[in-house]
C-alpha cells in the first residue's frame, strides 16, 4: 500500500508541477512579449479583417481607464463595482460522542457552513484610452476565473446581530436546521467600476459594439484586471515557484513512503 501511495504522490507531484509551471510560462509569455495594442488600431483591425470573415475575433493586449456610468453597489461591502461575487452560508454547530479504543466516551463539536446563496453580477462598461473615442465594452462573465477581483468582504454575521435581523428572513427557506443556528457567513468580491484596467483576450464587433471577451482559441491565455501588467508578471513568476515547490514536496513524500515500504 505504501508503495502505490509513494507512486502516486510522485506522479501527482511531477503533473501538478508541470501543468503549473507550463500555464503560468504562457501568460508571462503573452504579458511580456504580446505588443500593447490601443483601441483605434484594435478597431481598425476587426474592421479590416471583418471584411472577409464577418465574426472575426482579434486577440490582443490592451490597456485603459474603465468607464462605468451606473455602477452597481456590492450588497455586502457596499462597493461600487462593475462586477461582483458573492456568497452567504449558514453557520451552524454540531455536537456528536464518540469512544475511543479504551472505551472512554468523549464530546466533540464541529461547526458547518451551508451555502445558502451565491450571486455574479455585472453592469454595463467599457475600456477607453486616448486613441480614439470609440470605447471597446467588457464582457466581464465571459472571463470566468480570469478575471482578478479585490476581497472587500469576509465576515461572520451572529444571530441577533443587525445584519442578521434585517436580511435574514430571505435565507430561511433554503436553510438545513441540522444543529445549532450560528449566524451566517458573508464573503464578496468586486471589480472597481472606476480603475486603470489589463485586458489580454479577444476583441470582436457585436451589432454596433466593440466587445473584449476572453480568448476562445486554443492554448491562449487571457486576463482582465485591475492590476499592472508589472505585478501581474511577478505574481506568475511567483506561482511558478509555488508549483515547482509543491511538486517538491511530494515528490519527496512519495519517496519517503517507497523507502518505508522496503525497511
Amino acid at each position: 500500500m505504501k508503495l502505490l501511495i509513494g507512486l502516486l504522490l510522485i506522479v501527482g507531484g511531477i503533473g501538478f508541477a508541470v501543468i503549473r509551471y507550463r500555464k503560468m510560462a504562457a501568460q508571462i509569455t503573452e504579458s511580456q512579449y504580446m505588443q500593447t495594442s490601443n483601441i483605434k488600431d484594435t478597431i481598425d483591425l476587426v474592421e479590416t479583417m471583418r471584411t472577409t470573415d464577418p465574426s472575426y475575433r482579434h486577440y490582443v493586449e490592451l490597456k485603459g481607464d474603465l468607464v462605468c456610468s451606473a455602477p452597481l453597489t456590492s450588497p455586502f461591502a457596499s462597493r461600487s463595482a462593475a462586477y461582483y461575487s458573492n456568497r452567504c452560508a449558514s453557520v451552524s454547530e454540531q455536537t456528536s460522542t464518540y469512544h475511543d479504543n479504551e472505551g472512554n466516551r468523549h464530546t466533540r463539536v464541529s461547526k458547518h457552513e451551508n451555502e445558502l446563496s451565491r450571486e455574479h453580477q455585472s453592469t454595463e462598461a467599457y475600456i477607453k484610452d486616448s486613441s480614439c473615442p470609440t470605447p471597446i465594452y467588457v464582457n466581464f462573465e465571459s472571463f470566468g476565473n480570469d478575471i482578478d477581483l479585490m476581497e472587500c468582504c469576509d465576515r461572520f454575521e451572529p444571530t441577533g446581530s443587525e445584519w442578521s435581523n434585517r436580511f435574514g428572513s430571505r435565507y430561511s427557506r433554503r436553510m438545513n436546521m441540522g444543529g445549532r443556528f450560528l449566524g451566517y457567513h458573508l464573503t464578496e468580491r468586486f471589480f472597481p467600476s472606476s480603475t486603470p484596467v489589463y485586458i489580454l483576450g479577444e476583441v470582436l464587433r457585436m451589432g454596433d459594439r466593440y466587445v473584449a471577451e476572453k480568448a476562445h482559441i486554443a492554448q491562449k491565455p487571457s486576463k482582465l484586471s485591475y492590476k499592472s501588467e508589472e505585478q501581474l508578471v511577478h505574481e506568475h513568476q511567483n506561482s511558478q515557484k509555488s508549483a515547482l515547490l509543491i511538486g517538491g514536496v511530494l515528490v519527496i513524500a512519495g519517496v519517503v513512503m517507497i523507502i518505508m515500504q522496503f525497511t
